[in-house]
């Protein structure tokens, strides 16, 4: 039988982009998407125009530490390029510890402007839908509160959440 170890892939126009605006960088794995069960890891990232788009891509052999750091370490410094990775500012993921402990490892040496931070949906959007209490479900004044709520954090950190003053205002 046939075994991929790991593939990892950076189109040209990818590339370029990101190496033209490289100040943000998510990321995140799908599992059990594809049809041989396989992780795929997502980066993304805005342009100018708020438009994302997805420098890398890679099927990965397992979601093990040692895969993120070769991750973080290996294949986003060769196909994005030094000095993009040394640019960026951001780099958001999900809480598992294996993607920002193994980012934070290289951070130092590829990414020393960059910080860490968790994206919106498992900062809040996860954690509230698991959050209920009895009275947020019996009482009628209160049912819309959790998702009034979430929806005034998120209008916080979307792209172009917070745009005008009126905007901030409704915020507070």
């Amino acid at each position: 039988s046939k075994v991929l170890i790991v593939m990892e892939w950076c189109g040209e126009e990818e590339r370029r982009r990101f190496q033209m605006f490289p100040e943000e960088l998510v990321g995140d794995v799908t599992s059990g998407t594809k049809r041989q069960g396989r992780p795929l890891w997502c980066s993304a990232s805005p342009g100018p125009d708020m438009k994302i788009f997805t420098p890398v891509r890679a099927f990965r052999p397992s979601q093990c530490r040692w895969v993120f750091e070769w991750l973080w370490g290996s294949v986003m410094p060769i196909l994005l390029g030094l000095e993009a990775c040394s640019r960026i500012e951001v780099v958001l993921s999900d809480g598992d510890p294996k993607i920002y402990l193994a980012f934070e490892h290289h951070q130092a040496k590829f990414y020393p402007n960059a910080i860490h931070g968790l994206c919106v949906f498992h900062l809040l959007t996860k954690p509230l839908n698991e959050f209920t209490t009895l009275w947020l479900e019996t009482e009628p004044e209160c049912r819309n509160h959790k998702a009034t709520f979430k929806e005034r954090l998120c209008s916080w950190m979307t792209l172009g959440g917070v745009d005008t003053e009126e905007d901030c205002e409704i915020s507070y």
